[in-house]
């Protein structure tokens, strides 16, 4: 059962151990409603990490290198992760769960405040 996580500090479980993460909690539930099943976590979520698509609308090209996911850095985005996930060759029926959160880093504190900020239609 292979079990890919893409995402921002929700799904990376910012400050938590390994062990009370989401994706490890959800795996060790997984492994004990099918004990048969071999599980496997593949995993791109890191801390920050903004969906890629800038307030235009268009793809966010810029690249940095991926530090500590505990670290908080826009990069890489979320696009950016799942490249990585397709640089592995691995065919969408090996799937089985995909864990995905986004957008929250997109919105800026600036915008929240701002009395003149209009909604997006």
């Amino acid at each position: 059962m292979n079990l890919v996580v893409f995402g921002t500090s929700l799904l990376w479980g910012q400050g938590l151990e390994d062990a009370n993460k989401i994706h490890r909690i959800l795996a060790r539930m997984l492994e004990e409603r099918y004990p048969d099943q071999d599980m496997q976590v593949m995993f791109f979520a890191h801390s920050g990490a903004s969906t890629g698509y800038k307030p235009d609308g268009s793809i966010d090209s810029e690249r940095e290198p991926r530090i500590h996911s505990e670290v908080p850095t826009l990069y890489p985005t979320i696009l950016q992760e799942i490249e990585e996930f397709d640089a592995r060759a691995i065919t969408l029926e090996a799937v089985n769960i995909i864990l995905l959160d986004a957008g929250v880093n997109d919105v800026h504190i600036t915008s929240i405040l701002d009395s003149m900020t209009t909604p997006h239609l």
